[in-house]
């Protein structure tokens, strides 16, 4: 496992934050094994990792989440991250692994996640498939939160499935829950020193759940000029348009 805090990779930050005691999908991680660069090539697949990934998703039930360590490929979600049954792990292994490729700055995949998966509560779907929910990042430096944002601006989207997607997704981006939502970074905070990002969904039933975690310099964020007394952060944040600059540069 990498012992370095300056690693988004899932097999850093998932062993230091898995029983923290905020909900989290079950999760199962998968070692790759080496280097499987060469199946986008048209080499030899690794079915010993095709077996695991299929043996871990009958255990998690389906449809189950398969993900990196480092990313899901969402917007390509029927493909990728979306798995429904066993008949086809092996071409989401090999879109996943893809994805890595395309990003030219991330390293080939040095395990893969297998999720239990979250009935969102997503009124429409967009990219390929990928249903849009109510979903929140927070950004966290040292145990403190710093600011937080919906996670999905308008300008983002693509192949919306209904024609009034801006009216729900305004409604989707209406900030709420902030104080156990703020409650749930500062417990991950306490596991990830320095400055991270930190993702969250909202299930049918109402419930938040952890979902991601990232290097708060590697992830998007909206400008601050945006803040607004509206978005004021609560108790245990750092409430001034300057402090979270600051923040936000590492002062």
């Amino acid at each position: 496992m990498p012992n370095d805090s300056n690693n988004s990779s899932m097999t850093y930050w998932w062993p230091l934050v898995q029983d923290c005691g905020v909900p989290m999908p079950r999760t199962e991680m998968v070692p790759v094994g080496g280097d499987i660069s060469s199946i986008l090539d048209g080499g030899d697949f690794p079915e010993r990792l095709v077996a695991d990934v299929t043996a871990a998703c009958e255990r998690m039930g389906y449809p189950a989440f398969l993900r990196s360590d480092r990313l899901s490929g969402k917007h390509e979600y029927i493909e990728t991250c979306y798995v429904p049954g066993p008949e086809k792990i092996a071409q989401h292994i090999c879109a996943i692994t893809e994805e890595h490729a395309m990003s030219f700055d991330l390293p080939m995949p040095e395990a893969f996640a297998v999720r239990e998966f979250l009935e969102l509560d997503a009124p429409f779907k967009a990219f390929n498939g990928l249903p849009i929910a109510r979903e929140r990042r927070y950004f966290i430096r040292d145990g403190a939160v710093v600011c937080h944002h919906p996670y999905w601006p308008a300008d983002a989207m693509r192949y919306p499935s209904r024609p009034d997607w801006r009216t729900l997704l305004a409604a989707l981006s209406v900030e709420e829950h902030t104080g156990i939502l703020t409650d749930y970074s500062m417990a991950i905070g306490r596991r990830l020193t320095e400055f991270w990002s930190v993702d969250f969904a909202q299930t049918k039933s109402g419930a938040w759940y952890f979902i991601d975690a990232a290097r708060g310099e590697n992830s998007w964020h909206p400008e601050h000029g945006a803040v607004t007394p509206a978005d004021a952060p609560e108790t245990g944040e750092i409430t001034s348009r300057g402090a979270l600059q600051a923040a936000w540069e590492g002062r």
